[in-house]
């Protein structure tokens, strides 16, 4: 039997060894677990890596030569060619081999340069780089071809580097460097090394000497370096790419020295194919190359379709072409042809009339949409590119404006009717015809483009107001080139045609916007559809729309654009803007005549037109009727096909019968009622007072009181003229009444014992009259007072009882007025003992009639910001059936200022903060009216 130590000590190694043996296969199982995870991660690694992975067969099929197309661009039926995305010299320049055995191979210079300087170890990496070199040629085509349109990041490079390896193994290196060669950017819309050496050499790049090689190595390194557009860099690049490669040993002293002096020999750049659209070819490759990538556009394989209406274009391209000929002095051609050889059937229809002046350095430019859709139907623009054209950089709207500023006035209470006043004023704004005419209907000075009411009504409504509607519009170019000023009017600002056009076109649809999609606002739709070489539609066009305007406020713009009487007196009759249908219009003129604009539409197509004189003179002779007559011709041909449709009145529209051109309700004294257009609710209340009948002294000429004879009395009606038109009314020799009234003095047997003291004669009178005088005198029997309606009363009402008590200097009596208007005769008739009756009179104007007062360009609980409008300009709107007294403005209980004569504004220095702002019109009679609006400043 072992000693007991021994027992012991076994049966602790029996203990010990599960342990041990315990610890060891927990070991194993951890290691196994990370082993596993560490799997799973690459494993999941892997996936996202490759996920969705491109084939690396597509990239034989998308340089493959039989589809090496170009892009190409058509119109809306996909039958006419507008543009083909390929320099002219690169069409007969087949791609080559880099293989030296085949029959048609790249130059040896060329592929020794071009790997020495973009790819160093072509020859030895499995086809990719380490991160922080150069990418090689392989993830060069990976990364255009394959990849583009992958976000850089740590997954796009191992994808890169991934597909340039299984490239490589899959095709060879010689095919590799074949395909970079024949796909490489070298500018110029030359793509591939032989693309590239017909367009600049104009020889074949198997041809290449060393220097020429270097030349096209160098600008495939930075295309816009070329001999083209920077003759002096891209030879210096030459150069230096010489002289390192002499310095990496990859050429020899002798073989750089012969290359820098060799003169190379370049070819003037071939001019672009004839276009029947070339501007507009521009303007849909951008749109295209938003949607696709420039870089995708440029290598090729896209077909895109446009909204473009090729018989139009070319009928607008013709036409235009006859006009400028004609406005620059040359005979007439005996027949126009379009583009395709037919007859200019639009030149026909341009007017005969010519300038007095023509302009020798004229510029055109048209667009058409259509409203519903918000396409491009056309786009002409012969303006050169050293100008500002109207369809990019935009050019000064001038008097195009004023729908703008009156459409910003009806959203405030204007209508059609409103009266306006044409008058000089000190500041401006120019006389842009020969004489100011007056009071006008707003409908008629809108129509004849009279500048001071359009400047009126900004100033009244606010400049910030009238370009929040510029900006609902889409006018973008406008607002954001400019600040808001009353002179953009006539000079200064840049609008851009498309928009413009784009802007009325939203008048068409009765306030509705239609366009593609851009951020916020729409925008005229330029392309169709876009497919890809295998024919898959990668892009079509999604028409949206938006609400801008109401119906009523579009339907009160366009009632008075498709006025055609309303603008006879500028444009007389017949004019370029009827063209025999329903059509509204409006022409546009700058001070300068420097720029002449004619926008007009029906339900079906919107056409804008741009006229400029290019010369730099002070004055040019751009006027909007040379504008119009294009716009004409256009708009005529173009509508052939439309049906004749005029815009039906919305349901929010009334029709009221006023006074021209005060738009109040017509009087006996109104001289012409017309029939207006309301938005329901803004109908006038008020008879008319801007033309009123007043009695006169035919002998003196004065105003006839109760005094003047009645067979001297003759009623004449006066135009009524505020006190800021009478110096125009003076030039205009209009009559104004007489201010004086005809007083006869009294007998000289009148009694100082019998008179009126208050109301005194010719005063204003309101409610309760209190008749303070004398009736008194030696042998007095009575007094009574009476009353008569008029000058010379023919009728008399006693006012209270009779009275048996002298009164010295006291209350006479009390005359109720509450429910009577306009002119009468207070007299005082005493009785004495004897039989004898004097009388004393006096006339007064009773006045019950509260004024109108209305704030403007202010909105209730509106915000203003302190840093856009440091200076406010509280305006109001006043008028009283009488006189107005006195305007006065109280901010927060502190008067700020008082008018007694308009304009009723008053300037204040904004500060932050909450405000009540209350304007008081006070009557001659002393009736006040209060109208109170709350805002905001903010810092």
């Amino acid at each position: 039997m072992p000693p007991v130590p021994l027992i012991l000590a076994r049966r602790r190694n029996r203990t010990r060894q599960p342990f041990s043996r315990k610890v060891g296969a927990g070991c194993a199982l951890l290691l196994t677990a990370a082993l596993a995870l560490l799997g799973m991660t690459l494993a999941f690694a892997y996936a996202y890596v490759t996920a969705d992975l491109p084939s690396i067969e597509s990239i034989s099929l998308l340089l493959d030569p039989r589809s090496g197309l170009p892009t190409r661009m058509y119109d809306r039926s996909g039958k006419h060619l507008l543009l083909s995305l390929q320099n002219p010299a690169a069409v007969n320049a087949p791609p080559l081999s880099a293989d030296p055995q085949a029959n048609d191979h790249y130059a040896p210079a060329l592929i020794t340069l071009t790997i020495g300087v973009e790819d160093p170890r072509f020859w030895q990496h499995p086809g990719f780089t380490l991160p922080g070199q150069p990418p090689s040629l392989a993830q060069r085509l990976v990364r255009t071809l394959l990849l583009s349109n992958e976000p850089p990041g740590f997954r796009r490079a191992l994808r890169e580097r991934l597909l340039a390896a299984q490239l490589t193994a899959r095709y060879g290196r010689q095919q590799i460097l074949t395909w970079y060669l024949n796909s490489a950017d070298y500018g110029r819309l030359a793509f591939g090394a032989n693309a590239a050496a017909h367009v600049y050499l104009g020889k074949s790049a198997r041809d290449l000497t060393l220097a020429e090689a270097a030349l096209l190595t160098a600008i495939a390194q930075t295309p816009s370096i070329n001999p083209f557009d920077a003759p002096t860099l891209a030879q210096a690049h030459a150069q230096e790419l010489l002289r390192n490669l002499q310095r990496d040993g990859l050429l020899s002293p002798a073989e750089t020295r012969t290359a820098l002096q060799q003169d190379i020999r370049l070819v003037e750049p071939a001019a672009p194919p004839p276009s029947p659209a070339p501007a507009f070819a521009r303007h849909a490759l951008q749109e295209a190359a938003a949607i696709i990538g420039w870089e995708k556009l440029q290598r090729g394989g896209y077909t895109i379709r446009t909204t473009l209406d090729y018989n139009l274009q070319l009928q607008v391209q013709c036409a235009a072409q006859a006009y400028l000929a004609r406005l620059h002095g040359q005979p007439p051609a005996a027949e126009m042809l379009t583009f395709d050889g037919k007859p200019c059937e639009a030149a026909r229809l341009i007017s005969s009339s010519t300038l007095t002046e023509a302009p020798s350095q004229a510029a055109l430019s048209t667009v058409v949409l259509d409203p519903k859709s918000g396409e491009i139907l056309t786009w002409m623009d012969t303006t050169p590119e050293e100008a500002y054209s109207p369809l990019e950089a935009g050019r000064p709207p001038g008097t195009l404006l004023t729908p703008l500023v009156y459409l910003t006035g009806f959203t405030r209470g204007f209508a059609p009717a409103s009266l306006v006043w044409d008058i000089p004023s000190g500041e401006g704004p120019p006389l842009l015809d020969s004489s100011y005419e007056g009071p006008l209907r707003l409908r008629n000075a809108l129509a004849n483009d009279d500048l001071p009411p359009a400047v009126q009504v900004f100033y009244q409504v606010g400049a910030e107001n009238v370009w929040r509607t510029a900006a609902r519009l889409g006018l973008h170019s406008l607002v954001e080139s400019t600040s808001p000023q009353p002179d953009l009017l006539w000079q200064g600002g840049r609008l851009n045609l498309l928009e413009a056009t784009q802007a009325f076109a939203t008048l068409a649809t009765g306030g509705t916007q239609y366009g593609a999609r851009s951020g916020e606002s729409l925008h005229p739709v330029a392309i169709l559809e876009i497919r890809d070489r295998a024919g898959n539609t990668v892009y079509t066009a999604q028409t949206q729309s938006q609400p801008v305007l109401t119906s009523g406020l579009a339907y009160l713009l366009t009632n008075i654009l498709q006025d055609e009487p309303a603008r006879w007196r500028t444009l007389g009759h017949p004019n370029p803007l009827e063209i025999g249908r329903p059509v509204a219009a409006k022409t546009g003129q700058t001070l300068d005549h420097h720029d002449a604009w004619s926008i007009g539409y029906t339900p079906y197509l919107s056409t804008g037109v741009w006229l400029g004189d290019l010369r730099s003179t002070e004055h040019g002779n751009a006027l909007p009727a040379a504008a119009a007559a294009f716009w004409h011709a256009v708009m005529q041909y173009a509508s052939r096909s439309y049906p004749a449709e005029a815009w039906q009145r919305p349901p929010e529209i009334s029709l009221v019968q006023v006074c021209d051109p005060s738009g109040m309700l017509p009087t006996a004294e109104c001289p012409a009622v017309v029939t207006e257009v309301f938005l329901n609710g803004t109908e006038p209340t008020h008879a008319d007072t801007l033309f009123r009948k007043i009695a006169i002294n035919r002998e003196t000429g004065l105003r006839a009181t109760v005094s003047t004879p009645p067979e001297l009395v003759e009623e004449r009606t006066y135009l009524i003229v505020p006190p800021e038109a009478a110096s125009w009314a003076q030039q205009a020799g209009l009559p104004t009444p007489p201010e004086a009234y005809d007083i006869l003095a009294p007998p000289a047997a009148a009694s100082p014992e019998v008179r009126i003291d208050s109301p005194s004669n010719f005063t204003y009178v309101n409610g309760e009259v209190r008749i303070v005088g004398t009736a008194t005198g030696a042998d007095f029997a009575t007094y009574r007072l009476q009353v008569g309606a008029g000058l010379n009363p023919q009728t008399w009402i006693q006012v209270g009882d009779t009275h048996t008590a002298p009164v010295e200097d006291g209350l006479l009596g009390i005359w109720d007025t509450s429910k009577l208007e306009g002119v009468y005769a207070i007299q005082l008739l005493v009785s004495h003992k004897d039989q004898r009756i004097e009388t004393a009179v006096v006339q007064v104007t009773v006045d019950n009639q509260p004024p109108e007062v209305h704030i403007l360009g202010l909105e209730d609980g509106e915000s203003i910001s302190q840093r856009e409008r440091p200076t406010m300009l509280f305006q109001v709107e006043a008028q009283d059936n009488l006189s107005i007294a006195e305007v006065r403005f109280v901010l927060n209980g502190q008067e700020v200022g008082s008018r007694s004569q308009a304009p009723w504004q008053v300037p204040w220095k904004t500060r932050a903060g909450n405000y009540t702002l209350e304007v008081q019109a006070i009557d001659s009679a002393g009736n006040r009216t209060v109208a109170r609006v709350q805002f905001q400043v903010t810092r």
